[in-house]
């Protein structure tokens, strides 16, 4: 476990600072080790789908990132209810990943998803709202 919050952290700091393609392998793994570690319905497990899927949108492979992205939302889902802010930063993720891969008809519901829980649970002016609102603007 210390030696795969290491890797985690390694990817994250890779990712964050613009390397991608370095951090790729890395977060694989992680998300490998994890799902043979965790339970399948662990919010660490959400956690680790959504770092590798946010490492695809950064290398523009978003066709990648999707699935991971379902994956997460239902497993945030399961549990802490539909209605939650966690949820909804997953929908903008897969939002932005669907409207790239040219299916903005299916991001458009999941960008105004992500914004009502957003303004119901966030103070207003939060960057969030600010992103999916551009988000939501942008979308074809």
């Amino acid at each position: 476990p210390n030696t795969l919050s290491a890797l985690n952290n390694l990817s994250l700091f890779l990712s964050y600072s613009g390397q991608n393609e370095r951090a790729l392998p890395f977060a694989k793994r992680i998300l490998e080790k994890s799902e043979e570690t965790l339970e399948k319905d662990s919010l660490e497990l959400a956690t680790r789908l959504v770092n590798l899927g946010q490492i695809y949108d950064g290398l523009g492979q978003q066709k990648n990132s999707i699935p991971l992205y379902e994956r997460a939302i239902s497993i945030t889902e399961a549990n802490l209810g539909r209605e939650n802010v966690s949820v909804a930063r997953i929908e903008n993720n897969l939002g932005y990943a669907l409207e790239q891969v040219g299916r903005g008809r299916e991001a458009r519901p999941r960008y105004e998803f992500a914004l009502r829980i957003f303004r119901e649970q966030l103070p207003k002016g939060h960057f969030l709202i600010e992103v999916v609102e551009r988000n939501l603007a942008a979308v074809q």
